[in-house]
């Protein structure tokens, strides 16, 4: 039996079984009367609440706070936010401890036992297990088949097997096999890349930096390309495009929340780049106007942008539209992370893609339906070799590279 055969077995024993927000309510429920605390203040966590106000008033009254490591952490659910240092004192007056983390559950236990000394009960919670393609359990076994068929190397393959296992069992100790053993003195604050300072980027971007997480052997930006980086954070990406595409190439970036684009442009013009990259105050969905954006007050990697929720308004361009106003004559590279709204952003640049047939690089660790939905839009968009990569461990690591087809 070899590898595929054993994760498609494990996938699907976690189709017939993952948690759906409902069962989770369940889960709280039988554990009875008493204060309830949350961690963190993830954007997973924000919806389970929400829905237990909407459906649950007796539970809802239950819940004492949302604890986060954040000092600026926020929710619009009408429940407090505090610190995590703040639950000394309250620790033991606590029934339980609801976990709903983005990503691996072990990890966020494991840093709340840590922070608070807590010793208590858990309901763990993941948000893999929400994101799920809303599909037949069948409909997404016959996906991930198709789409591991068509990847293009073997080292995708496995890659793309290993990913989902580490999904469906909740075990980030699979993402270590992707490593960067390089001893690199990490600082987020002042990061050094090659020639380059970048201010305020935080470790974990700095790690991604030094990791060239947007590069690998076949899909890279080449001299003289030009490169849309959406989702420019504060200016790492579209410096690491700026020294791969030279003086003769230009990188629009595109950062909607004020505070990073304003460190972003100061990373810019800190490295001399003013005449490389072009920075852009927008968003990009798949249709023009405004929506909101869920930030902090300090800059966040992980700012999203949605319909109506969120505490600063943005203005939102699509792809094409973009590509079509400011008469830009060829796309080479495009790179989104745009935490979760990749499919709207591919949708509007559906003809920018299929005409230009610009290399890709998506991250798809946001939600577990990217594992599916994205390489098959994509493939649907335009003739591409699809390949799989992980440079980092964590569950920000997994990223697919398209090169078109010769």
């Amino acid at each position: 039996m070899n590898l595929f055969d054993v994760s498609i077995k494990i996938i699907e024993n976690f189709l017939d079984t993952h948690d759906t927000i409902p069962k989770i309510v369940d889960k709280i429920k039988s554990k009875g009367s008493g204060k309830i605390a949350f961690f963190p203040c993830s954007r997973y966590a924000n919806n389970v609440i929400r829905h237990i106000k909407e459906n649950e008033a007796e539970l809802f009254a239950q819940i004492e706070g949302i604890y986060d490591m954040s000092m600026e952490a926020k929710s619009d659910t009408g429940v407090p936010v505090f610190h995590i240092s703040k639950i000394v004192g309250k620790r033991d007056t606590l029934s339980f401890v609801v976990i709903c983390s983005n990503t691996y559950h072990e990890r966020e236990v494991s840093t709340f036992k840590q922070e608070t000394g807590y010793t208590g009960d858990f309901v763990r919670s993941s948000y893999f297990d929400i994101s799920l393609p809303q599909q037949s359990k069948e409909e997404i076994l016959a996906d991930i088949k198709t789409i591991y068929n068509m990847l293009a190397d073997e080292k995708s393959r496995a890659v793309y097997m290993i990913t989902w296992l580490s999904k469906t069992l909740n075990d980030e100790t699979y993402t270590y096999l992707f490593e960067n053993e390089e001893n690199i003195k990490i600082n987020g604050q002042e990061t050094k890349y090659k020639g380059y300072t970048i201010k305020n980027i935080g470790d974990v971007c700095a790690a991604e930096l030094y990791a060239e997480i947007y590069k690998m052997r076949y899909v890279y930006p080449e001299k003289g390309d030009t490169v849309l980086d959406i989702g420019g954070y504060k200016g790492d990406t579209a410096i690491f495009f700026a020294d791969s595409v030279g003086k003769e190439g230009r990188i629009y970036v595109f950062e909607p929340t004020l505070l990073n684009f304003r460190i972003l442009k100061e990373n810019i013009r800190l490295n001399n780049l003013d005449n490389i990259i072009i920075p852009i105050n927008m968003g990009i969905s798949d249709k023009s106007g405004s929506m909101k954006a869920t930030t902090i007050d300090s800059g966040a990697p992980w700012s999203f942008i949605s319909e109506n929720q969120g505490n600063e308004d943005v203005k939102v361009t699509t792809i094409d539209d973009f590509v079509a106003e400011q008469g830009v004559e060829k796309v080479d590279f495009i790179k989104m992370d745009v935490e979760g709204v990749e499919y709207e952003v591919i949708s509007g640049g559906n003809k920018t893609i299929s005409e230009h047939r610009p290399k890709l690089a998506i991250p798809l660790y946001h939600k577990v339906s990217d594992l599916t939905v994205l390489p098959l839009f994509i493939k649907r968009l335009a003739d591409y070799k699809i390949y799989m990569r992980c440079k980092i461990e964590g569950p920000f690591g997994i990223t697919m590279y398209c090169h078109p087809q010769e």
